[in-house]
């Protein structure tokens, strides 16, 4: 048994739609368990889930069956997979450099680059008896199919994961430096304001507290 995550990028957006309409309804064969589909999108860079389903059969390992697909998707939605896409790199600032985040997550990164702009691809946690097990299922379609190792998928998604909350924190303290800052300009500004009306306070009644 061979337990995957398998990229079908299709032709054409329609047959994306009937394809997971029909693994949905044939998600068990004795060839394949699909346990969980998800259909996303790319579009301006960013890729979007527009359909999944989760049949919550286990496979061989269900620690990698659990919630992958929707970890992948999570990360491919998110600011990792936008930098891997090649369409949000000026977000991870002089603190991180995208070629780290590439080199962490190469699978994660052929899986986003895969995916071609206005592209529909499904994503498949699925256990198969043998190699061509999905593509017999979706010959009708014109498709491209990738395969990963899920083990391997799941690694660096952790990895993925990882990285994305040390780019929340680091954006979490700039943001506070940032309001610390425009904190403390107000401060100094509302200070010179009050001396300054003082002062014209002081010119009005001729410095003699009169």
């Amino acid at each position: 048994m061979l337990e995957n995550v398998i990229a079908v990028v299709f032709d054409v957006e329609s047959e994306a739609y009937q394809a997971i309409t029909e693994l949905k309804n044939a998600a068990v064969t004795p060839d394949y368990v699909v346990s969980q589909a998800a259909l996303v999108k790319r579009e301006s860079g960013a890729v979007s889930v527009r359909d999944s389903f989760d049949i919550g059969v286990e496979t061989r390992d269900d620690t990698y069956a659990g919630g992958l697909i929707g970890m992948l998707t999570g990360i491919l939605g998110g600011p990792i997979g936008m930098i891997l896409c090649g369409s949000m790199g000026s977000l991870i600032g002089s603190a991180f450099d995208a070629g780290e985040a590439v080199q962490n997550a190469s699978i994660i990164e052929k899986v986003a680059q895969n995916i071609g702009e206005g592209q529909t691809a499904l994503l498949l946690m699925a256990q198969e008896t043998s190699e061509n097990s999905i593509e017999s299922r979706l010959s009708k379609f014109a498709v491209t199919v990738t395969r990963y190792d899920a083990a391997e998928v799941q690694a660096e998604i952790d990895e993925a994961v990882k990285l994305q909350t040390e780019m929340k924190k680091e954006a979490q303290k700039r943001l506070r430096q940032e309001k610390s800052d425009e904190i403390k300009a107000k401060m100094q500004k509302f200070s010179d304001d009050m001396k300054n009306r003082f002062e014209e306070l002081k010119s009005k009644l001729g410095g003699n507290g009169k």
